[in-house]
């Protein structure tokens, strides 16, 4: 028992070192650890390009492999894309949002998850832009506009809704100005205005937490900013629509 397990240590030294399969198939005592996917789990975590030497890897160990890889070489190889199966796949596309393009059969399971990417990546919105028609739903736009507010400018004018429009100006509320060619609504303006103040506000009462009190010169500049924001969207409106937005809300904009 101790020996097998010293030579598993010793196959997996190697492979960190960058040994590949064949070179431990050359070896009577590392070859049969080979047939092991608890060992190809392990070597694949400490060198993900040890896949593209196996086999016929089992899905497991793929999905391993691209969940380790910080060069994004495991999916990009040809062989592996002959290879895909949609859990395979779908962990690619959280991986990066580009390797949607790569991607032989899309499903809704793999659109999804190449648009939520991982929780903290904010460019992974711009995977609709290689999603087949047939898979981009309002439900699908708004997710990925809600992660990258301005891929809405890509989206063609005809598969936009409100609800998509309104949860990309939540996100950002500077991509209203995307909007062009939408029949952009009073109330959309008000909340990218409330929006825009709110996350002014938030800014400066996250350094008040942290006992950093807003200089004066700070304080006017998160003004002249909510300010700038509001000319820069009122330049692009004609005098009926400002009008149109006043009458919905003034007071909203006098605030």
């Amino acid at each position: 028992m101790a020996k097998s397990f010293n030579f598993r240590d010793e196959a997996l030294e190697l492979v960190s070192r960058g040994a590949w399969p064949q070179m431990l198939e050359a070896n009577v005592n590392h070859a049969p650890l080979l047939n092991s996917e608890s060992f190809l789990i392990d070597a694949v975590q400490l060198n993900p390009p040890f896949v593209l030497g196996l086999k016929n890897p089992p899905e497991d160990v793929v999905v391993e492999a691209i969940k380790e890889d910080k060069t994004g070489a495991v999916f990009e190889n040809e062989d592996f894309l002959k290879n895909q199966t949609e859990r395979i796949c779908i962990e690619a596309v959280r991986k990066s949002y580009r390797n949607l393009a790569r991607v032989q059969e899309q499903t809704p399971a793999i659109c999804m998850a190449a648009v939520e990417g991982y929780p903290n990546d904010e460019m992974s919105g711009y995977a609709i832009l290689d999603v087949k028609k047939e898979f981009r739903t309002p439900e699908l736009i708004q997710k990925a506009v809600s992660k990258t507010a301005v891929v809405i400018r890509f989206v063609p004018r005809d598969e936009l809704t409100d609800e998509i429009c309104m949860a990309a100006i939540h996100h950002s509320p500077d991509d209203i100005l995307e909007l062009q060619g939408y029949p952009v609504k009073p109330e959309m303006y008000i909340a990218a205005f409330e929006r825009q103040e709110d996350i002014f506000k938030r800014k400066a009462q996250k350094r008040e937490a942290n006992g950093n009190a807003l200089t004066l010169a700070e304080q006017d500049e998160l003004t002249v900013g909510v300010e700038s924001f509001c000319v820069n969207v009122f330049d692009r409106l004609s005098q009926q629509e400002i009008i149109s937005i006043v009458k919905c809300d003034p007071m909203s904009l006098c605030a």
